[in-house]
């Protein structure tokens, strides 16, 4: 197996589908949460974390203390537009309603991951401005995430998950199931996770000291155009079945695309 040197160490990088699976079926039997990223190059960071350091007005180092802060102003102002409401008129709790608002693509502390190592791929790959960068494939082993996939109690107030982190010390990932169902997160098989805010060698998500935990997986540019061919006409994994909703059919069919760039045939 080629390896290629990156911010994340030495890591494979399969150089055919096959070898993918191959690699993922030998070394990845206890990873159920998968995320792709179209450029190597950047850290595991949540837009939280992204948001608060792309703020010119931000020159002190990030803290939790600065993620927690915004993430409550954030719910703030959703509650004064009345976004904290599902379709049914019920009033959402405040980790309702910060998974509503990164399902919808505002920057929280959560971090998009997906039950489906291909659905990984697809993000790995899918982005037509990074198709000539190496990619990563990160699939994390679930011995490392605090409780089960249903656990996280959605009626905690933020000041409740404050607390929890602050007891549960640094290393510790939550794993949030989104409640607010939807033909997206359904078609994504998605899947939150989130930490006490660090500024660690990865990124903001608490993966230090546990290397034995991750698997990181290079894909090559070259690869990147085989699994885009693979996962449409196999899988059908395109844009067209991962954003199966209003917004994504708007997306689709913007300028950025060809006009039959997403059909199979």
């Amino acid at each position: 197996m080629k390896h290629i040197d990156s911010i994340f160490g030495s890591i494979a990088s399969p150089e055919s589908f096959i070898e993918l699976l191959e690699f993922v079926n030998h070394h990845c039997k206890h990873v159920n949460f998968w995320r792709g990223q179209s450029d190597i190059g950047w850290r595991i960071d949540s837009g939280a974390a992204r948001r608060l350091k792309n703020d010119q007005q931000s020159e002190k180092k990030i803290t939790e203390w600065h993620i927690a802060y915004y993430e409550q102003e954030l719910l703030k102002k959703a509650r004064k537009t009345l976004f904290d409401f599902d379709e049914h008129n019920r009033k959402l709790s405040d980790f309702e309603l910060l998974a509503k608002l990164q399902h919808h693509g505002a920057a929280t502390r959560l971090v998009d991951f997906s039950k489906s190592m291909l659905v990984g791929l697809f993000f790995c790959c899918y982005n037509k401005e990074r198709l000539n960068e190496y990619g990563l494939l990160l699939g994390i082993d679930t011995n490392i995430i605090g409780g089960h996939e249903d656990d996280f109690d959605f009626d905690f107030t933020y000041k409740d998950f404050q607390k929890l982190i602050a007891e549960s010390g640094d290393n510790y990932i939550y794993c949030i199931s989104p409640p607010i169902v939807s033909r997206r997160i359904s078609a994504q098989h998605a899947v939150f996770l989130c930490s006490k805010y660090i500024d660690g060698k990865y990124g903001s998500l608490s993966m230090e000291d546990k290397d034995c935990y991750y698997n990181f997986i290079a894909i090559s540019p070259e690869l990147k155009k085989t699994c885009n061919e693979f996962l449409t006409s196999y899988f059908d994994i395109t844009l067209n079945s991962m954003f199966p909703d209003f917004e994504g059919f708007c997306s689709i069919n913007s300028a950025q695309w060809g006009l039959y760039e997403h059909s199979r045939w």
